[in-house]
Order: C-alpha cells, then structure tokens, then sequence
C-alpha cells in the first residue's frame, strides 16, 4: 500500500512545468447531473497518505454553488509557505438532459523536488495529465452508474501526493518511508549504521543540506528540469 502511494510522485518527472496563470486546463463532459457529480467528489479523501506523513495541507472549499477546489500549501524551503496548489473544479449543467461538463482549473507552483536529482520542480503539466485521466475515469463509470468508490481513492491518492511533492518537509518524509517501505533500513523502520539511526531521528528540517538537497535523497528523478 505505501509503496504504491510514495511512488505516486514519480508521475511529475517528465517534461513540462510552469503555472498556467488560472486559466481552463480542460473540460470533461459527463451524463451524470451536477448533484451526482458533487455527490462522488465530496467522498474525496487523504486517509492513506495520512497513515504515513500525519495531516496533509489540504483544504477543500466550495466557494459557490457548483464549484469545489482543493487549495495545498506549498513550501521550497521549510518552514517557510508560498503560493499554494489549487485544483478548481466548475460543474456546469448542460441543457435540460441533466448531464454535466466538468470545467477544471489546475495551478501547481514550481516546488523544487529534493528526492532525486539536482535542479528538478514539481511539474504542473503532469498534475494536469495525470488529474484528466482520473476525472475521464469517473465520468465513464459515472455515465454507466457504476461504483465510483476506486475513482474517488485515486483522486484523493494524486492530492496526497501533489501535497507531498509540493512540501519539502514532506518530501523529506517521503524519502525515508520509501526507503523504509522498500527495505532499504531495515525491517523494523530504520537502518542498522549509526548514521541511519542519525538520519531517523532528526526533524524533518533538518535533513537538507546546506544546498537544500535531502542528504539520504535517492538517485530517481521526480520532477521537471528547473529553467
């Protein structure tokens, strides 16, 4: 299940980055009403990224009717909080059938990745693809009145990890759960040199080097090149 999860990351490492200045990212149409839609999407949660870094900063807003987002506190140094991620949804009722178009907004700031290779920033572009594909999803088994219970958890997964990757305290988390979860320190949580056992026990802040860089920090790349 975690590894799963902290792998979840690895999506923003491809090409393309940069904030799209709040305009539409896309439109998914759906024969559902908005009710229905609403209805699927306020079953959105974080529970299984909570199991591993606590409580997530994410909070969810209906500003008006027919609208949600998701507002993610960001943070390139920790301790410090700048411009957040916001994926905002619109549902849009089409004509008198009850069908719905789902108008997404998605901005995501250039948090600068610490759990891979030098120079590399979270990736809007993969947020936006990734995002598609998963509300495309729901509206299929939306339109066929399907369960809709697995389309909620990967919506609530991709959040928790857009929320991780956007926070360098958190990512810092996420590189010694990884490495924990993949048997990297030992079967029982942490690693047997004293330097592992170092490493465990510091705040999480306090794992970055003078450059910024996590200094157990993995050799894979999560995010886009920095410009």
């Amino acid at each position: 299940m975690g590894l799963r999860h902290v792998g979840l990351l690895c999506t923003f490492a491809l090409s393309g980055c940069g904030i799209s200045g709040g305009g539409e990212d896309f439109a998914v149409d759906t024969k559902a009403s908005p009710a229905v839609v609403a209805a699927a999407l306020s079953k959105v949660s974080f529970d299984t990224h909570e199991m591993l870094f606590g409580k997530l900063p994410i909070v969810r807003e209906r500003p008006e009717e027919g609208a949600l987002r998701w507002i993610i506190e960001s943070s390139s140094v920790p301790g410090t909080k700048e411009d957040p991620a916001i994926i905002a949804l619109r549902l849009e009722p089409l004509g008198s059938n009850g069908s719905t178009r789902i108008h997404a907004t998605i901005d995501v700031p250039e948090v600068r990745i610490m759990m891979g290779e030098a120079n590399k920033v979270l990736s809007e572009a993969k947020v936006e693809t990734e995002f598609r594909k998963l509300i495309e999803k729901l509206t299929k088994h939306l339109d066929a009145r399907s369960d809709t219970t697995a389309d909620v958890d990967e919506i609530g997964s991709l959040l928790g990890a857009v929320a991780v990757s956007a926070n360098t305290s958190l990512q810092a988390r996420a590189n010694y759960i990884k490495k924990d979860l993949a048997g990297e320190l030992g079967s029982v949580g942490r690693g047997d040199s004293a330097a592992d056992r170092e490493y465990a026990d510091r705040p999480y802040e306090d794992r970055f080097d003078s450059r910024g860089n996590d200094s157990q920090a993995q050799d894979e790349s999560y995010g886009d090149a920095e410009q």
